[in-house]
């Protein structure tokens, strides 16, 4: 009966953790400020999260947000007008993508109480967190976390 408890255990813990472990086959891409200046005016660049497969990170200062277009199945956003409402820091950097594909892109903190506050938008305050919102089915599709502030956000769920 031990045996069988411990064999358990551990699938129940490798079942558990893989999906945490890899985001299989997520790519970052970085974008400078220049890319984004540098597009004809009018031009956003735009962030397509529909498709799978790539976070954004946006380290630059002086980045202009108003310019980022976050294309979803419900439609496309100004990512400036998302940090905004979210009062969302940038001013370090931040990463965009799925929410499905963030959990490796999640700035490492500590102290954890797993608790998120969901309104308009979700926000979680700690790694710890941050997986217990992805995995909580509260987010819609975007997911955007401050390297500043550690703080990650979501679009809720309509």
């Amino acid at each position: 009966m031990k045996r069988l408890c411990t064999i358990t255990l551990v699938a129940i813990t490798v079942c558990l953790i893989m999906p945490l472990a890899g985001c299989g086959g997520t790519r970052t891409k970085n974008v400078s400020a220049a890319s984004i200046a540098q597009l004809p005016a009018g031009t956003p660049f735009e962030v397509d999260l529909t498709r799978k497969g790539t976070v954004y990170r946006f380290d630059d200062p002086g980045t202009d947000f108003n310019r980022v277009a976050v294309r979803t199945a419900a439609g496309v956003k100004s990512f400036g007008s998302l940090l905004e409402a979210s009062k969302a820091s940038a001013r370090k950097g931040v990463s965009l993508g799925r929410t499905d594909e963030m959990r490796d892109h999640l700035t490492v903190a500590t102290g954890g109480t797993s608790n998120f506050d969901c309104g308009v938008f979700c926000k979680c305050d700690d790694t710890t967190d941050c997986i217990d919102l992805i995995l909580s089915g509260k987010c819609g599709i975007d997911f955007w976390c401050s390297s500043d502030t550690a703080a990650c956000f979501c679009t809720a769920k309509a």
